[in-house]
């Protein structure tokens, strides 16, 4: 991958800081005696007034992802703009994919009316963090959730995520019916094959993969017909805030690929619950076909149709993956987990075959800088290592068997290898 924001040399003092701050200010809101978090999200003011309509172009076309047309009913969205709100549909950044914005209830107020419901709403975006600490936030801090993309790691694209995700309405769940068709499907089926994006991954064509076991796949293989063709998935997981539910190009490209692999191999998505409706906002076919799992933060857990939840983790492979396989089969065969070599300056190596070109990556480092600039990758990795370790025993204690088909760099993977690897 070439220098980027993304590979640039960590200033470990300054996300520290930056980490401090951020929690600091949700713990403030959390304990401030004077206003609470509204579970009932209605009333949204955009925070502080927006200078120009150039200000405003980024963050309306933001706001046209996050709130799909059919979603937004009952919203109130409050904005305050120098200038002609129409005139910001045509500001939408390069490297982002034009959303439709003519859908969104829109009220253009002048700056001491948004002062008013800024102090009083449902939820207060601010898409300028230095504007945390005015008054009007500070009254309402409980309620405050920061979308500016510069401010720290994944605030911005989780603040957005959650918030449409608490104001969505009249969209019917159906994943307890489709996890359950799922489980109709396994019956029988003695062993799944669970397939990451690491360089081993392009060494699958040299297996067959029995037509009775059940294959589940993550993120980017979806842009790779011959491979989907090989490996006839039955799961389509993903989860990366950035890189699946956010407006950059390379998201839209993703999610382009990702549905219509969905439609031509008959997939069932699983996915966080709060992304559920996002999705399923924007591709209304999909639902009957789209499994929401709930987040716990204590104890693992596999997923049933009766208790659709997982244990909350910053991975694909120990927060859906691994769990979903090890609650439909026994024995669960692991393929493309390399994991991390030492001298590397990014997550890890992706394999050729399931990768996007670096034109498409740059536009989410552009459209998510905090995101990147904040991620110190020999910490995540080492957390993963020993989240996947502790998933992977309390499988075992359960009667399940997990086997590495490739080899890996992860130990706990290592150690289970397979004698004669691909």
């Amino acid at each position: 991958m070439k220098s980027s924001i993304a590979t640039a040399s960590r200033d470990v003092l300054r996300i520290k800081f930056r980490r401090m701050n951020s929690r600091g200010f949700r713990r403030f809101g959390r304990k401030a005696p004077w206003v609470a978090e509204r579970d009932s999200v209605r009333d949204v003011v955009l925070y502080p007034a927006f200078g120009s309509v150039d200000d405003l172009g980024d963050v309306l076309n933001r706001l046209g992802w996050y709130f799909p047309e059919g979603s937004v009913g009952e919203l109130d969205l409050t904005v305050s703009v120098d200038g002609a709100l129409a005139a910001a549909t045509d500001r939408v950044p390069a490297a982002q994919e034009p959303f439709d914005t003519g859908h969104l209830p829109l009220e253009d107020v002048d700056r001491s009316t948004l002062r008013t419901r800024a102090a009083t709403a449902d939820r207060l975006l601010v898409w300028d963090s230095t504007a945390r600490l005015s008054v009007p936030a500070l009254r309402n801090v409980a309620n405050v959730k920061i979308v500016d993309p510069s401010f720290y790691s994944t605030d911005e694209s989780l603040n957005w995520a959650r918030t449409s995700h608490a104001a969505r309405r009249g969209l019917t769940d159906h994943s307890q019916e489709v996890y359950g068709r799922l489980e109709e499907r396994a019956v029988g089926t003695d062993e799944a094959y669970v397939f990451g994006t690491g360089p081993s991954l392009d060494r699958v064509f040299d297996r067959e993969i029995p037509e009775d076991a059940l294959s589940v796949i993550c993120n980017s293989i979806v842009r790779n017909d011959d491979l989907l063709d090989h490996l006839d998935p039955d799961v389509l997981t993903f989860a990366d805030p950035v890189f699946h539910f956010g407006p950059s190009e390379y998201a839209a490209r993703f999610r382009e690929d990702a549905v219509g692999a969905v439609r031509e191999h008959d997939i069932v998505v699983v996915l966080p619950e709060e992304y559920r409706g996002l999705l399923v906002g924007h591709y209304p076919d999909l639902a009957d076909r789209t499994v929401g799992l709930r987040s716990v933060r204590e104890g693992f857990r596999f997923p049933t149709a009766e208790n659709l939840e997982t244990r909350e983790t910053s991975n694909i492979m120990t927060k859906l993956m691994l769990p979903v396989a090890s609650a439909l089969t026994d024995t669960v065969r692991i393929v493309g987990a390399d994991g991390r070599k030492e001298d590397e300056s990014y997550f890890w190596e992706h394999s050729d075959v399931g990768q996007y070109d670096d034109d498409l990556m740059n536009t989410a480092f552009e459209t998510h800088p905090a995101f990147f600039r904040d991620r110190v990758y020999t910490d995540y990795y080492q957390q993963h290592v020993g989240t996947l370790t502790d998933l992977i025993e309390f499988g075992e204690d359960r009667g399940v068997t997990y086997e590495s088909v490739t080899p890996s760099y992860v130990p706990c993977l290592d150690e289970r290898t397979v004698e004669d690897p691909l």
